[in-house]
Protein backbone atom coordinates (compact mmCIF):
# COMPACT_ATOMS: atom_id res chain seq x y z
CA UNK A 1 0.00 0.00 0.00
CA UNK A 2 1.25 3.63 -0.75
CA UNK A 3 -0.07 7.08 -0.45
CA UNK A 4 2.72 8.84 -2.13
CA UNK A 5 5.59 6.66 -1.02
CA UNK A 6 3.87 5.30 1.77
CA UNK A 7 4.70 2.05 3.42
CA UNK A 8 3.38 -1.92 2.34
CA UNK A 9 0.72 -3.02 4.23
CA UNK A 10 -3.00 -4.75 4.40
CA UNK A 11 -5.02 -2.18 5.12
CA UNK A 12 -6.55 -4.19 8.19
CA UNK A 13 -7.88 -3.37 11.67
CA UNK A 14 -3.98 -3.10 13.01
CA UNK A 15 -2.16 -0.80 9.32
CA UNK A 16 -5.61 1.13 8.88
CA UNK A 17 -4.59 3.80 11.10
CA UNK A 18 -1.14 4.09 9.07
CA UNK A 19 -3.38 4.33 5.87
CA UNK A 20 -5.64 6.85 7.36
CA UNK A 21 -3.03 9.56 8.40
CA UNK A 22 -1.29 8.68 5.29
CA UNK A 23 -4.62 10.12 3.05
CA UNK A 24 -5.89 12.58 5.51
CA UNK A 25 -2.56 14.29 5.26
CA UNK A 26 -2.77 14.16 1.18
CA UNK A 27 -5.78 15.51 1.23
CA UNK A 28 -4.72 18.37 2.89
CA UNK A 29 -3.15 19.02 0.14
CA UNK A 30 -5.61 19.43 -1.53
CA UNK A 31 -4.92 17.38 -4.35
CA UNK A 32 -6.57 17.48 -8.14
CA UNK A 33 -5.23 13.61 -8.06
CA UNK A 34 -4.74 11.06 -5.62
CA UNK A 35 -3.19 7.62 -6.50
CA UNK A 36 -3.60 5.07 -3.35
CA UNK A 37 -1.71 2.32 -4.38
CA UNK A 38 -2.39 -0.94 -3.33
CA UNK A 39 0.28 -3.42 -5.49
CA UNK A 40 0.95 -5.81 -3.24
CA UNK A 41 -1.32 -5.83 -0.91
CA UNK A 42 -2.86 -9.43 -0.68
CA UNK A 43 -5.70 -8.60 1.73
CA UNK A 44 -8.48 -5.30 1.93
CA UNK A 45 -10.74 -5.72 5.15
CA UNK A 46 -14.00 -3.71 5.05
CA UNK A 47 -11.78 -1.02 7.13
CA UNK A 48 -9.83 -0.52 4.66
CA UNK A 49 -12.52 -0.12 2.28
CA UNK A 50 -14.31 2.60 4.40
CA UNK A 51 -11.02 3.92 4.27
CA UNK A 52 -11.05 4.48 0.98
CA UNK A 53 -14.46 5.70 0.59
CA UNK A 54 -13.62 8.13 2.99
CA UNK A 55 -11.04 9.33 0.80
CA UNK A 56 -13.55 9.47 -1.80
CA UNK A 57 -16.44 11.43 -0.07
CA UNK A 58 -14.05 13.59 1.56
CA UNK A 59 -11.66 14.95 -1.69
CA UNK A 60 -15.27 16.20 -2.70
CA UNK A 61 -15.83 16.93 -6.55
CA UNK A 62 -12.29 18.40 -7.68
CA UNK A 63 -10.69 15.62 -6.63
CA UNK A 64 -9.98 12.27 -8.94
CA UNK A 65 -9.04 9.54 -6.73
CA UNK A 66 -7.48 6.64 -8.64
CA UNK A 67 -6.67 3.20 -6.67
CA UNK A 68 -4.05 0.75 -8.10
CA UNK A 69 -5.00 -3.04 -7.40
CA UNK A 70 -3.56 -5.16 -10.03
CA UNK A 71 -5.89 -7.18 -12.20
CA UNK A 72 -7.00 -10.78 -10.92
CA UNK A 73 -5.89 -9.84 -7.47
CA UNK A 74 -7.46 -10.36 -4.36
CA UNK A 75 -8.38 -6.66 -3.49
CA UNK A 76 -9.06 -5.88 -7.00
CA UNK A 77 -11.62 -9.12 -6.87
CA UNK A 78 -13.03 -7.95 -3.48
CA UNK A 79 -13.40 -4.35 -4.52
CA UNK A 80 -15.26 -5.49 -7.64
CA UNK A 81 -17.48 -7.89 -5.72
CA UNK A 82 -18.32 -4.95 -3.07
CA UNK A 83 -19.07 -2.16 -6.20
CA UNK A 84 -15.85 0.10 -5.25
CA UNK A 85 -14.62 -0.39 -8.63
CA UNK A 86 -16.08 2.34 -10.68
CA UNK A 87 -16.60 4.90 -8.02
CA UNK A 88 -12.72 4.29 -6.40
CA UNK A 89 -11.68 4.87 -9.77
CA UNK A 90 -9.62 1.37 -9.73
CA UNK A 91 -7.01 1.39 -11.77
CA UNK A 92 -4.64 -1.91 -12.92
CA UNK A 93 -1.33 -0.30 -12.91
CA UNK A 94 -0.01 3.46 -11.49
CA UNK A 95 0.46 4.23 -15.55
CA UNK A 96 -3.40 3.50 -15.64
CA UNK A 97 -3.87 5.38 -13.04
CA UNK A 98 -2.39 8.29 -13.79
CA UNK A 99 -3.22 8.49 -17.63
CA UNK A 100 -7.02 8.24 -16.87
Amino acid sequence: MGVEGGPVLPPDLLSAPVLEEAVTTALGREPRLLVIDLTGVTFIASVGMTILLKAHRDGGRNLRLRVVAPERSSVARALELVGLTEILGVASTRADALAR
